[in-house]
């Protein structure tokens, strides 16, 4: 064997003696463990795993402690955080239960919308106190003016008084008039479909929908068939539900 065939064996010798080494030592340092360990796992032991930290984030969602969430430690191949899905979920509870907007602080803002979670918040507890001081909480000016107009709309149509729509806030004043007034005609419409004006409503497609609900109630002791047609091409979702209910 010639001495130049000598020297590249030993080359190769030396390169695969080189590459063994360093395969001990990552082996040794735990390198594949930790890199295989969940990227390379089976289908079904990641299957499996996946499950575990679903199963864990619903008991921790029960007990309602929010300090455990960070004890989650998975995130989703579309990079969603199991840890905030705990929070979440347990902060949007909590809020519901008490109806204390504090908790909408304790959302991440991006799985579930901070403002969102207030708004609803307040208007739940304005639904049930109907009284305009809850809009004192609201964090922002222009949710609070949403409370405020909430409020106006609301209590238009529980006193019977359309003036009251007067006191709405808004810089688009005259739209937001529009709609307290149409939702005051609208609920006097369903509660008294005979007595209703539709030349009331500013809108040709309100003025259409009353008198096909209007029709709808005259019709729907002796004809059914015709009741049923009328409820089917109003296009305001509040008068179909309230036309199905007819029937």
């Amino acid at each position: 064997m010639s001495k130049k065939k000598n020297e590249k064996i030993l080359i190769i010798f030396a390169v695969v003696i080189m590459l063994a080494a360093g395969f001990y030592y990552l082996w040794q340092s735990g390198f594949f463990e930790d890199f295989f360990g969940k990227k390379f796992v089976s289908q079904k032991d990641e299957e499996q795993w996946r499950r575990g930290q679903e199963l864990q984030v619903a008991s921790l969602i029960k007990t309602g402690d929010i300090a455990k969430c960070a004890d989650v430690d998975y995130e989703s191949a579309d990079g969603i955080e199991y840890s905030k899905v705990c929070q979440n979920n347990i902060a949007l509870k909590k809020a519901q239960e008490t109806l204390d907007i504090f908790w909408c602080k304790k959302l991440d803002g991006k799985l579930i919308g901070v403002e969102n979670c207030e708004r609803q918040i307040l208007f739940s507890k304005l639904d049930k106190e109907k009284d305009i001081s809850v809009c004192a909480i609201a964090p922002s000016s222009n949710l609070k003016t949403e409370c405020e107009n909430a409020y106006w709309i609301q209590k238009a149509v529980a006193d019977t008084n359309i003036s009251l729509c007067a006191n709405l806030l808004t810089s688009d004043v005259n739209n937001m008039k529009e709609h307290c007034e149409t939702n005051y005609y609208l609920e006097q419409l369903i509660k008294n479909p005979a007595s209703a004006d539709c030349a009331k409503f500013t809108s040709d497609n309100m003025k259409k929908d009353c008198e096909l609900f209007q029709s709808s109630a005259v019709a729907k002791a002796n004809d059914p068939q015709t009741a049923f047609i009328n409820c089917q091409r109003l296009l305001n979702p509040r008068l179909e539900f309230a036309c199905e209910r007819l029937r």
